[in-house]
């Protein structure tokens, strides 16, 4: 039975935060190749951008949606053909280590009842069949997925629905190599950097503020799942950049912007601060800021029963699941500069994204354009799914009708050229395990892929090891953003 411990607040000594530990799960890892990060890149042709301006004008929308992006994205922005090392090295597949899911509920001083999802793996195997937990096994958060419960009256009495609040990745060092991070944020911060050195000759180094991470800062940064569906990456780029030009034009002369910086406005991320039991977490481990790290001993000190109540489970996803055991444990190699490898990692990194931004914790399904030759229409059949939103058959249904419809516009689109190119796919979602993509793309073979979804922060496309590249894509990216403004009427507000 799960036991309610109490944390002493001494700055607020009026309300007193109560954390319950409903559940902490143990997976093996499964057999898993190297991961490369493949940044976003800016190779900007005129003609999508000429094509999305016209779309914007059409419309008189006021924003760039994905729908308006059909067919052009990948003109403007995708993942880079070039992979790079990360931490999922050849060390680190070769080690043996358990994958974790925890579950932490509480209520906030208002009384709103939070659930944190926490998924990620540890440092070795440092649990024996006998149950016994080396207390200083270390255990690194690679995501936090955050939802609160509502209350509603109904004819049938008062109903607790949980609704989704919050999808976020924490991005940090774990080696020597300086990471650079590509949010919009970031990239609209380098643009503020450029315009400083610009004006005043201040080089951009100095007037960078964008986020870095390495061992030697200890920096922690947070992004929304959302950031690695390119789509939707490039919608609020380019969105919120337009609203902060425009923003910019009509305060020009205004006192107070002078001290209103812009990206507080457009470009809000989640954070890992505003997880109230990780913060408590790092307190307690002596830490003043926030750590995506933990270890055993801490959680325990905690919890003192979480020892006798953790559950360790020595079975892959391939006894438990009858459909993914038609698939091979392990797919193919990240580390191609063809066509279909970069292919493969968009989808496979949106595909994992939708599903975690609509609460789904496993999710299979079939997408194709190929069943009719002569109408190339994209197909979705979905195979199976399992959610960790307590929704009704109804709700749950429509939610289904929501990921396919979000899928075929937001990814399968874009991936295909306006459905252009043939494609047809497999794709079996874990989002505490692992992630399979099977796929056939305008020609290509068809290839098996699969991924650590539980360490995905580590290779998302929002990473760079090289900062002359994100102020390449800093400044590609406000040429667009200049086009796409000056091709506005008056009548864009």
């Amino acid at each position: 039975m799960s036991q309610i411990f109490n944390l002493q607040q001494p700055m607020v000594p009026q309300f007193q935060t109560e954390f319950v530990i409903e559940k902490l799960e143990y997976f093996p890892v499964a057999k898993h190749n190297p991961m490369y990060m493949r940044p976003y890149m800016f190779n900007v042709q005129q003609e999508a951008v000429s094509t999305l301006a016209d779309r914007l004008d059409e419309s008189k929308a006021g924003r760039v949606t994905p729908g308006i992006l059909q067919g052009v994205t990948s003109g403007i922005i995708q993942p880079s053909a070039v992979g790079y090392d990360t931490v999922i090295n050849n060390d680190w597949v070769s080690t043996r280590r358990y994958l974790f899911m925890m579950k932490v509920r509480h209520t906030d001083f208002s009384g709103m009842e939070h659930n944190n999802y926490i998924i990620g793996y540890t440092e070795y195997d440092g649990i024996l069949p006998n149950g016994h937990i080396d207390h200083k096994l270390s255990h690194y958060i690679n995501n936090v997925i955050s939802t609160y419960v509502a209350v509603h009256p109904t004819p049938f009495g008062l109903q607790r629905v949980e609704k989704l609040h919050s999808t976020v990745d924490a991005v940090y060092s774990m080696n020597q190599t300086d990471v650079y991070t590509q949010r919009p944020v970031d990239l609209y911060q380098e643009i503020a950097a450029q315009d400083v050195m610009n004006f005043s000759g201040i080089p951009a180094d100095i007037c960078y503020a964008g986020s870095l991470v390495n061992p030697f800062n200890n920096n922690v940064v947070s992004s929304t799942s959302e950031n690695s569906i390119t789509s939707e990456y490039l919608s609020k780029l380019l969105t919120s950049g337009m609203h902060a030009a425009r923003s910019k034009e009509v305060h020009m002369n205004s006192y107070s912007m002078g001290n209103d910086d812009p990206t507080e406005k457009f470009f809000v991320e989640p954070s890992l601060n505003d997880v109230a039991f990780i913060k408590r977490l790092s307190q307690m481990a002596g830490y003043k800021t926030v750590r995506p790290v933990f270890e055993f001993a801490t959680l325990q000190h905690m919890d003192p029963t979480i020892y006798q109540r953790f559950t360790l489970y020595n079975i892959t996803d391939e006894i438990r699941d009858p459909l993914m055991a038609q698939t091979p444990e392990v797919g193919e190699y990240w580390n191609g500069r063809d066509m279909i490898t970069t292919k493969a990692y968009s989808l496979i990194e949106s595909c994992v994204s939708l599903a975690s931004k609509y609460g789904f914790t496993k999710f299979s399904f079939q997408a194709t354009n190929t069943d009719n030759p002569a109408i190339p229409k994209a197909s979705v059949y979905v195979l199976s799914f399992k959610s960790f939103l307590s929704l009704g058959e109804q709700d749950m249904h429509m939610m289904l009708e929501i990921f396919k419809e979000k899928f075929i516009l937001e990814i399968f689109l874009g991936e295909t050229n306006a459905g252009r190119v043939p494609m047809n796919m497999e794709c079996h979602i874990n989002i505490h395990g692992t992630t399979k993509l099977y796929l056939e793309w305008a020609g290509y073979p068809g290839t098996w892929y699969t991924i650590p979804t539980f360490a995905g922060s580590s290779f998302s496309p929002i990473l760079s090891i090289d900062r002359n590249a994100v102020s390449a894509s800093a400044h590609q990216l406000n040429n667009v953003l200049n086009t796409l403004v000056q091709a506005q009427q008056p009548s864009f507000y």
